[in-house]
């Protein structure tokens, strides 16, 4: 607007500037909006993951745990060939200290991220689906992974609890792909306390099925320096529409209350 037509608007009443200005802003909306429609994440056959999803199952065992079996929440020796000795002799001690009533402390009894693959034991997610990003939030103490989509990992990677994790569509199927773990004591790859190295890598594949109405993902994990070879699993979650509850691990730890410091007295 040129400054004589900036003067002859100043000497007009504030109604009428009032409604020159709401003109002004209209016709600015309507030229920036023209042909605008909001971008698609189901474009090109790829799916769209994003929803409340739940599996009804309270504990995932790892398949290399099902031939010790499990006895009263214990798993009872540690003689799979897929463990390293060295491995195999932590969790044999910890089943032992469990037998004794001393539970070890874990990433879940200790209120730490849960990493991956443990954060399968959690039953409820809730996928957001965005362009450039896929974020997964965890029913338990509010976690959230950030997956960037299409972009390599990190380099040099910082090692965090749940990994450095990058993801591809392959087809209909969301593939991630994770590596960069903290190697730390309270690191666990299961609720059995199954160590992690730096060498740990995992893939996860999710995939919807039944037309939409469950989600599946096939989870790979690897770690030569924790098992003699690789293995896999598969978990399945059910559509949901009931939002995810709160759940703080400090506050509300349900699962384990055995765990959780209590006062004799009320403290008000």
């Amino acid at each position: 607007m040129s400054r004589v037509g900036l003067a002859a608007f100043g000497t007009v009443s504030g109604s009428a500037r009032r409604a020159v200005f709401l003109l002004v802003l209209s016709a600015i909306f309507c030229v920036g909006t023209v042909g605008y429609s909001p971008p698609s994440l189901a474009q090109d056959g790829v799916p769209d993951l994003s929803g409340i999803w739940r599996r009804d199952s309270f504990r995932l065992v790892p398949p290399f745990m099902f031939d010790d079996g499990v006895v009263d929440g214990v798993i009872d020796g540690f003689d799979n060939p897929i463990l390293k000795p060295w491995t195999a002799e932590i969790l044999m001690q910890k089943s032992h200290n469990e037998a004794n009533g001393r539970v070890a402390a874990n990433t879940m009894a200790s209120c730490w991220p849960y990493g991956v693959p443990g954060i399968f034991d959690v039953r409820g997610i809730q996928i957001l689906q965005l362009p450039d990003e896929v974020l997964i939030i965890y029913v338990i103490d509010h976690q959230v992974r950030q997956i960037p989509l299409n972009v390599a990992h990190a380099n040099p990677v910082e090692p965090s609890w749940y990994g450095d994790s990058v993801a591809h569509f392959e087809g209909d199927t969301l593939v991630v792909d994770t590596v960069g773990f903290y190697d730390r004591p309270e690191a666990m790859v299961d609720a059995y306390g199954t160590p992690v190295t730096e060498a740990l890598h995992v893939v996860e594949r999710y995939r919807l099925i039944d037309d939409g109405a469950n989600l599946e993902v096939d989870v790979y994990v690897e770690d030569p320096n924790v098992f003699q070879t690789s293995w896999s699993m598969t978990v399945e979650y059910y559509s949901d529409d009931v939002k995810l509850r709160e759940a703080p691990c400090a506050e509300n730890n349900r699962d384990l209350p055995e765990l959780m410091p209590t006062a004799e007295q009320p403290d008000f």
